[in-house]
């Protein structure tokens, strides 16, 4: 009898609370119509309603990163529109319309290349033949100093610039997967020196390879703040995970740096996609990636088992917190636009 009792006080309960929100108030309310085209496409393959209850989800974590969690939404599916109404210190106002509608930025995990490998393929005959013809019309002479190896030092720094990374005497940095540095003016002329002839035709066997620079610069004790240039190994053009396989992300304070780091938790294909990178790159780097920015490159030491992925990196709490919106705004199948 008392267990009886107790579950229909349960009953009632959900049913007033559910009475409750349904005649709740709320202050604000805004509509997002989705692109008729997208629509269609999707309805013929049969995934409409599906995808529409996606972008529910999307825009649910949106609201949330916007600091807007008091929400109540309905899903026209004949119409394809999502209505939210919302309670919130004050309207959304129009300039953050495109938080909410915008392409939420995309995470990668990709193998690296060696700063060996790709210097010296770029350092060779190729850097040589860019160099000289910067300077020298004359093709014989152009010809002779490639041959001969003279290239002056200067004319490399006035029309490259940029500087290797490795320690010719240490060769541990031969290993590492960031191969140029450079300070944050130049790192775009590097991006277009290298679309050069010489360079494409030096890395023509590297189909899979991407170029990233790091995303927040790197000090070296002086009082110039440079980037790290990198090489990856694509997946014919795509990360190895993107951040579909990734179920939450949080911020935590390492214990021993007292720094920021971001924690990812990947959903159950992500894991496992995660313990295969690692298992295969052992003692080498895997590169994560934001859009075309370097995250972090950590060496990989063991398996990750579990699905859980710390990213350290130079990131202030702030950066950290702001990354973090930045992964959770996800993506949405299809274009919304604001209704009313």
């Amino acid at each position: 009898m008392k267990h009886l009792l107790i579950l229909l006080f349960l009953v009632i309960s959900l049913i007033s609370c559910s009475s409750e929100d349904q005649d709740k108030s709320y202050a604000y309310k805004i509509t997002f119509a989705a692109e008729r085209t997208g629509m269609e496409q999707l309805k013929a393959k049969g995934i409409l309603k599906e995808e529409m209850e996606n972008a529910l989800d999307v825009f649910r974590k949106r609201f949330h990163v916007l600091g807007v969690n008091d929400l109540r939404p309905t899903l026209d599916f004949e119409n394809c529109e999502i209505l939210f109404e919302y309670n919130a210190s004050k309207e959304i106002p129009k300039e953050l319309h495109s938080k909410l509608l915008g392409n939420g930025q995309q995470i990668g995990f990709y193998e690296c290349y060696e700063a060996s490998e790709i210097l010296s393929l770029i350092f060779g005959d190729a850097m040589k033949k860019y160099v000289v013809t910067r300077w020298i019309d004359d093709q014989d002479l152009i010809d002779v100093l490639i041959d001969s190896n003279q290239i002056a030092t200067q004319y490399m720094e006035k029309y490259f610039p940029a500087q290797m990374a490795i320690d010719v005497h240490n060769t541990e940095t031969y290993k590492q997967p960031f191969f140029l540095l450079a300070i944050a003016s130049d790192t775009a002329k590097i991006n277009e020196i290298l679309k050069n002839e010489p360079f494409k035709n030096a890395l023509i066997n590297l189909q899979d390879v991407r170029f990233v620079w790091d995303l927040y610069p790197v000090n070296d004790n002086s009082k110039t703040d440079y980037f790290r240039f990198y090489a990856l190994k694509s997946n014919f053009g795509d990360p190895y995970i993107t951040g579909e396989s990734i179920a939450n992300t949080n911020v935590e304070m390492n214990q021993n740096s007292g720094q920021a780091q971001v924690k990812l938790t990947m959903n159950e294909n992500g894991a496992d996609q995660i313990s295969k990178l690692t298992a295969q790159n052992l003692n080498k780097y895997i590169a994560i990636v934001l859009e075309d920015k370097l995250l972090s490159a950590p060496i990989v030491v063991q398996q990750i088992v579990g699905g859980e992925v710390m990213i350290s990196g130079n990131f202030s709490p702030d950066q950290a917190n702001e990354l973090i919106g930045q992964l959770n705004f996800g993506q949405l199948p299809m274009i919304f636009s604001v209704k009313n």
